[in-house]
């Protein structure tokens, strides 16, 4: 097919998105009671990194109906997933004119971070002995920083926003920071540099072949010794471009697992299992929710089988309660 008529395809398509309603995904559904409370049963002193907790990537990408469904990557409100089990937000922020909302990419999801912020505090003020790990990242628009730490330093109570690993028990009824954004000071466990740039391939030979091998990045965040700094690995192959590789974005999240069973117990490891591949071969446009139906399969088949495998975190495209109890039930 020729360019122009590829162009041509892609056009008609969003206009035809553009033509339908849109709204915020949300699922009527119940929760098992202990989903909200699971961290009440980890120890005071076991270290954050080494608790296996389940996320959700692009966690406010809700907004479903015309051309919104291709940012889609969640079913649940950011209230649902906290009830679900969910710890570990990744939540991407945009600026315009000042007032900070959700997005994915370049659409907007009708949720301010205000929004955001009062959720997560309501939670945690009703139940005190979990905590929230959140990575915020600048997504669009103008600079977040400046708002965004005026509105975490008016909250000290409800923020950590040191640069260490901490305990469970020093965070429960708190917001763990992940920082992807630029800030002078320090602030958070800084995700910001480095992320997709400061790629090291000497720990396995296997990590640095096939299609994946420039997703899979272990780096230093800050200094790592005994006092200061956090050291982080992530795993996050999310374009496979065609339907067909799938099976490489499975082995990749499975190299991660078992990563992170030997992984140094002060270190973060974040393994995303979220992906996309296009429409077609000739309309480069995203289909995260296909990939995440054949994402599922692998991981409801395997996930059963390792129910006391130390996974750290792991992050889904439109999470469910099991896969969340997957994660969270491999501590006890």
């Amino acid at each position: 097919m020729k360019k122009s008529a590829i162009f041509l395809s892609i056009i008609v398509l969003l206009i035809c998105f553009s033509l339908a309603g849109c709204k915020s995904a949300s699922l009527d559904l119940s929760f098992d009671e202990y989903s909200s409370r699971w961290m009440g049963d980890i120890d005071d002193n076991t270290l954050l990194s080494s608790v296996s907790i389940p996320g959700t990537h692009d966690t406010g990408a809700l907004r479903i109906g015309g051309i919104y469904d291709l940012g889609t990557t969640q079913d649940h409100t950011i209230k649902q997933q906290l009830q679900a089990g969910v710890r570990f937000f990744d939540i991407r922020l945009g600026n315009k004119r000042g007032k900070l909302e959700v997005y994915h990419n370049f659409l907007k999801q009708g949720i301010t971070c205000e929004q955001l912020f009062d959720d997560c505090r309501e939670f945690l003020q009703n139940h005190p002995t979990e905590c929230i790990l959140m990575s915020i990242k600048q997504e669009h628009g103008d600079s977040i920083t400046d708002t965004l730490v005026q509105k975490i330093k008016q909250e000290p109570e409800l923020w950590y926003t040191r640069y260490a690993v901490p305990t469970v028990g020093e965070v429960r009824g708190k917001i763990v920071l992940f920082r992807r954004f630029d800030c002078e000071e320090e602030m958070g466990v800084n995700l910001r540099s480095g992320m997709p740039n400061k790629i090291k391939t000497q720990i396995s030979p296997k990590w640095n072949n096939g299609l994946y091998r420039k997703n899979m990045y272990p780096y230093e965040s800050g200094f790592r010794d005994f006092d200061f700094g956090v050291h982080c690995f992530v795993q996050d192959y999310y374009n496979l471009r065609i339907k067909s590789n799938i099976v490489e974005g499975w082995k990749a999240i499975v190299d991660c697992f078992e990563y992170a069973k030997s992984a140094d117990k002060d270190t973060y490891v974040i393994n995303f299992t979220s992906c996309y591949y296009n429409l077609s071969a000739n309309i480069p446009l995203p289909n995260a929710r296909a990939a995440a139906e054949a994402m599922h399969e692998y991981l409801n088949e395997y996930l059963p089988k390792h129910p006391k495998d130390d996974y750290r975190i792991v992050l889904f495209d439109f999470v469910d309660e099991e896969l969340s109890k997957s994660i969270y039930l491999a501590n006890f």
